[in-house]
């Protein structure tokens, strides 16, 4: 079945009822959009702690790394704009 919706002049739309349901969207829930190929696909969106792990990549981190290399960026946006 097709659903269309309404774009308002800041860019929104409702998401259907239905659809809402069948992705199990909350108010104020989240949502992601993701390209593929000439597609959009909505999907709830994932808290990115549930993300941990899923990019493969060579360096290595432990959560106090992460920590760490976080605090330091904030830090450094910070004194950026101070």
């Amino acid at each position: 079945m097709l659903y269309t919706a309404t774009v308002t002049q800041k860019g929104q739309v409702t998401i259907p009822a239905t659809i809402r349901k069948m992705l199990g969207v909350k108010p104020y829930g989240k949502v992601a959009f993701k390209k593929l190929d000439h597609l959009i696909v909505l999907t709830p969106a994932t808290h990115f702690l549930t993300l941990k792990g899923s990019i493969k990549t060579k360096a290595s981190y432990t959560d106090d790394t992460a920590d760490k290399a976080m605090l330091e960026a904030v830090k450094k946006e910070y004194e950026k704009t101070g």
